[in-house]
């Protein structure tokens, strides 16, 4: 995901010093084009010497290339769109791609593989609907007619398919079989991280729009994520990294078992997406009824859908509509446990995304209205620049670059601690799910840390107290 930040850079590069080797200074830059820079300057393109920009050799290469690098990053859009159809979530013919992403080029091959192994990974398979041609390529299945739905001649799948190839994900063993390589394997474990950068596709050709005020980025803006495949996205992050250890939190930190043996066995994930998390909750003995909470009506609407197919009754799992900052969602959510019940909660990656003062008012209204009710915070945190440029690793300053353009707010592990204390938590345990190593230090730089707090009882406020366990 070089190339948009590329043009990005490019576009506040009039006279196309980086190309030159020459310095270039943006006074202020926005934060879409700080992020962009950031990321630039993780891969090693960019590098700034007394506050202005220089490119390294590679970098001079690609900026000079900004131009025709526009052609292939203007079309994001067109393959986004030809994604949805291909997996059945809009009607119509396959919108076609542009005949550049045919040539195979390097420009080409990085746009198209982020669609592509999402194709893979989301796709229902012919042999079985239900399973995804990703997961039976893992499974070891090779027949393309097995694997890929009827639309196998189509000219887009063999787009992507090439791509993949092209890039070593993927291999053909003859006309009628293909299958995953060792580096592709690995990369389809963790299709949902490509589905994530695949939901900023309407977002990416935007980014100097938004950078000058030309465009609004969010739900209800001129630019948003494509909403169905990040929830998608995000769920299959948390199935891989999170969910296990939350569950497993759920049956050994004895403030999460005690409370959901004692106190109804309920459960609630805020900001639940397509409900993944809330599908996982039921897994656990404890649970007696799970319930997930979502802004956008229609990831509301496809978490019932998912949760349905996979035979999950509303009696167990319910999907509601509301707001992490609405005090009054979380009053009658509370009301209608009845007495004596006290539910656990979880809210996974949400509170970067809605930013500072609003992740103080959700935890405000949080203790105030339900009190110590356990609360179990998942987050994925900024990694310093200098950190990076030791060790870039795609996946820590990818996802910092997205969320940068976004304008969402990645904390630093410390900000973020210092939120839960001065909001009156106290953590109660704390385990992390992935680390990169940070070189100039003998240690491991925690990125995604999940967390259980509880309000301290000084700053309870009514709800259930603290005289105890379930009041």
């Amino acid at each position: 995901m070089i190339l948009p930040a590329v043009v990005n850079v490019a576009d506040f590069d009039p006279e196309r010093c980086l190309e030159k080797g020459q310095v270039l200074d943006i006074p202020d830059p926005h934060h879409v084009v700080r992020g962009s820079i950031e990321w630039l300057s993780s891969q090693g393109l960019l590098k700034k010497i007394d506050g202005c920009l220089r490119a390294s050799e590679k970098g001079k290469t690609l900026f000079g290339l900004a131009s025709a690098i526009r052609d292939y990053t203007s079309q994001y859009e067109s393959i986004l769109a030809a994604l949805e159809v291909l997996l059945g979530w809009r009607d119509g013919p396959v919108p076609a791609l542009p005949k550049i992403f045919e040539n195979g080029s390097r420009f080409a091959i990085d746009a198209l593989i982020p669609p592509a192994v999402t194709f893979l990974h989301e796709c229902p398979s012919r042999e079985n609907p239900k399973v995804s041609a990703g997961a039976l390529l893992l499974a070891g299945k090779t027949r393309l007619r097995e694997i890929l739905p009827e639309a196998l001649g189509s000219r887009e799948i063999r787009i992507f398919l090439s791509a993949l190839r092209k890039r070593d994900l993927l291999q053909f063993r003859d006309h009628d079989r293909l299958g995953l390589t060792d580096k592709g394997k690995k990369v389809m474990v963790l299709g949902g991280f490509a589905g994530l950068i695949t939901s900023y596709y309407t977002a990416y050709p935007h980014l100097t729009e938004m950078a000058k005020g030309q465009l609004s980025y969010g739900l209800k803006g001129d630019v948003f994520r494509h909403a169905e495949l990040n929830a998608r996205a995000s769920n299959g992050i948390i199935e891989i990294k999170v969910a296990p250890k939350i569950i497993e939190l759920f049956r050994e930190d004895a403030t999460l078992s005690q409370t959901l043996a004692e106190c109804g066995g309920i459960a609630l994930d805020f900001g639940a997406g397509g409900g993944e998390m809330v599908q996982k909750f039921l897994k656990c003995e404890n649970i007696t009824k799970a319930y997930g909470m979502d802004i956008n009506p229609a990831t509301v609407k496809e978490a019932r859908r998912l949760a349905a197919r996979n035979g999950i009754p509303e009696e167990r799992a319910e999907f509601l509509e509301g707001s992490i900052v609405d005090r009054d969602f979380l009053r009658t959510f509370k009301s209608g446990l009845g007495p004596g019940v006290k539910p656990v909660c979880t809210i996974n990656f949400i509170l970067h995304d809605v930013g500072p003062k609003l992740a103080r008012r959700f935890l405000k209204n949080y203790r105030e209205v339900l009190g110590d009710a356990p609360l179990v915070i998942t987050e994925s945190f900024r990694v310093p620049l200098k950190t990076m440029e030791d060790h870039p690793d795609q996946q820590a300053s990818l996802f910092k670059f997205m969320h940068d353009l976004s304008g969402q707010h990645l904390y630093y592990k410390q900000e973020f601690e210092d939120i839960l204390g001065s909001e009156g938590f106290e953590t109660k345990s704390q385990v992390s799910h992935s680390s990169m190593h940070w070189a100039r230090e003998d240690k491991r730089f925690k990125t995604i840390v999940t967390y259980v707090v509880q309000a301290r009882a000084d700053t309870q406020k009514g709800a259930y107290g603290d005289a105890s366990l379930c009041a």
